[in-house]
């Protein structure tokens, strides 16, 4: 494959990475849901978009979160998808 192809096959994976990485940690602390987030440039998918600032739970991946908007995914998983989970920390603290 081309040095270019690679280049986005590796970006890709290191971003699917990250989203995984991100959801144990999430996990392992007790979060069990966040908020989407978006870098908020004008490559953000429009289904990514309208994901922006809802709240979902780990365990219900959101539809439209994935490459399509017929597949579910959590930021991060989608193709060349740069979105984050910011974590929801209510229910740890409420706990406190």
């Amino acid at each position: 494959i081309s040095e270019n192809r690679a280049r986005v096959i590796a970006r890709d994976q290191i971003g699917k990475l990250a989203g995984e990485l991100n959801e144990e940690r999430q996990a392992a602390m007790g979060v069990t849901g966040y908020t989407w987030r978006t870098v908020n440039d004008e490559r953000v998918r429009d289904t990514h978009d309208d994901l922006d600032g809802e709240h979902f739970e780990w365990s219900d991946p959101p539809m439209g979160g994935g490459t399509t908007e017929k597949e579910a995914g959590h930021p991060g998983s989608g193709i060349q998808c740069r979105c984050y989970a910011e974590p929801d920390f209510s229910q740890i603290l409420a706990d406190l």
